[in-house]
C-alpha cells in the first residue's frame, strides 16, 4: 500500500478499505505440532504400582508352588524308576515346570488386563529385532568373558573353580542330539526371557518407577536359580549376561532380541560342553 504525501493545505488522506489488498496482508501459516509418540506398553503407564506389585507377588507364589510340586514329582519318578537317569528326571522336571510357569504367567497377565505387548512381544520392528538377536548373543559372550576377567583379577579361587563348571553342567543334563539341544535352547530362551525380562523386569520398573533397580533385581533373580545346575561362582557371569539382555530389551522396547540371543548363547554353550574337546563324547 502506497500513500502519497498531501499537497500544501490539504489534510492527509486516510487509507480506505480499497487500499488493503490480499497481497498486502501477510497470512500466518498454521502451526502443526508434532504428535507425541505413544508410550511403550512395557512401561505399564495404565497400571498402578500396587497392581504391578500384586502381579509379581501372585506369580512368585505360583512359581514357588510349582517348584515344590514338580520337584516332588521328579523325586517320585526317580524312586519308582520311571526314568532311566537322574539327568533325564531333572530335564523332564525342568521342562514340565517351565511349561506350567508360562501358563501361570499368561493367566496372571490376562487376569490383570495386560497383553503380550506389555511383556515385549510385539510385531513392531520384528525384522530388525530378529537380526539384533545375533548381536544380543555376541554381547552376552562379551559380558561373560568380562565377568571372567573380573573374577580373575579380584577372586582368583573363584576363577580357578570355574574350570570344572562344564563338568557340573554335563552331569546335570542328559546328552542330547544337537537338534534336541537346539529345541531345548529355544524353549529356555522363550521361557526365561518371558519370565525375567518380559514380566519381572517390567513390573519391577512400574513398582520402583525407574529402570535401574528393576534391572539389578531381575538380573539377580535370574542368576540365583542357576546354582542348581552350575557352580555358585557362575552367578556373577550370569548376572552380567542378564544385565546385558535387560539393557537390550529396554533399548529396543522388545523382548525378541533377548530371546534369540539367549537361545543362541545356550545352544553354543551346550554344544561346546557336550561336543567340544573336553565334552563327554571326547571322553568316550
Amino acid at each position: 500500500m502506497t500513500i502519497e504525501p498531501p499537497e500544501f493545505g490539504e489534510s492527509p488522506a486516510r487509507p480506505g478499505p480499497a487500499d488493503f489488498t490480499p497481497a498486502a496482508v501477510p497470512l500466518a501459516r498454521p502451526v502443526h505440532a508434532p504428535s507425541p509418540s505413544p508410550a511403550s506398553p512395557m512401561l505399564l503407564t495404565e497400571r498402578s504400582r500396587s497392581a504391578a506389585l500384586l502381579e509379581l507377588g501372585v506369580f512368585a507364589l505360583l512359581v514357588l508352588f510349582l517348584s515344590l510340586a514338580v520337584g516332588q514329582l521328579g523325586w517320585a519318578a526317580r524312586q519308582f524308576e520311571l526314568v532311566k537317569s537322574e539327568q533325564t528326571a531333572l530335564l523332564g522336571s525342568t521342562i514340565v515346570f517351565s511349561v506350567l510357569a508360562v501358563a501361570c504367567l499368561v493367566a496372571v497377565l490376562k487376569r490383570g488386563g495386560g497383553n503380550f505387548a506389555s511383556v515385549g512381544l510385539a510385531a513392531r520392528g520384528l525384522g530388525v529385532n530378529v537380526a539384533l538377536g545375533i548381536a544380543a548373543a555376541v554381547a552376552a559372550f562379551g559380558a561373560f568373558y568380562v565377568a571372567i576377567g573380573i573374577l580373575y583379577l579380584v577372586y582368583t579361587p573363584g576363577y580357578e573353580s570355574m574350570q570344572s563348571n562344564a563338568g557340573e553342567l554335563a552331569d546335570s543334563l542328559p546328552k542330547l542330539h544337537p537338534i534336541g539341544f537346539f529345541l531345548l535352547s529355544i524353549w529356555v530362551g522363550v521361557w526365561e526371557e518371558l519370565a525375567f525380562r518380559g514380566f519381572v523386569l517390567t513390573r519391577l520398573r512400574r513398582v520402583f518407577g525407574r529402570w535401574w533397580p528393576a534391572v539389578l533385581i531381575s538380573s539377580i533373580l535370574f542368576a540365583l536359580p542357576h546354582m542348581e545346575t552350575q557352580m555358585r561362582v557362575m552367578t556373577f557371569p550370569l548376572f552380567m549376561i542378564a544385565v546385558t539382555w535387560a539393557l537390550i530389551t529396554i533399548w529396543r522396547k522388545s523382548l525378541i532380541p533377548a530371546i534369540i540371543g539367549h537361545a543362541l548363547f545356550d545352544f553354543i554353550m551346550l554344544i561346546f560342553v557336550f561336543y567340544g574337546p573336553a565334552g563327554p563324547i571326547a571322553e568316550g
